[in-house]
């Protein structure tokens, strides 16, 4: 919250300072969203999260699609590659 912060504009600034209920519940719902991005057990296989292929460390790109030049991602079973290029 405090990057977003940064970049509101002032009135959204001044009612989140007005409301911090509000801007505590935001902190909520990011965590949420981040504890999704990292849940391995959404997969078929509970073997894969979001992050497995969209990689933060790696600019939400796939290191083994940079390392090896692949078009697509591994899914979660092995064998099977997805549909898009993350």
């Amino acid at each position: 919250m405090k990057c977003l912060k940064q970049h509101l504009p002032l009135s959204m600034a001044m009612f989140l300072v007005a409301f911090p209920g509000i801007a505590q519940a935001s902190t909520a719902i990011e965590q949420l969203g981040e504890d999704l991005y990292f849940d391995q057990n959404l997969s078929l296989n509970d073997n894969q999260s979001c992050a497995s292929c969209h990689d933060p460390a790696f600019g939400f790109v796939d290191p083994d699609n940079v390392q090896n030049g692949t078009p697509v991602s591994d899914g979660s079973i092995t064998t099977l590659t997805g549909g898009l290029n993350s």
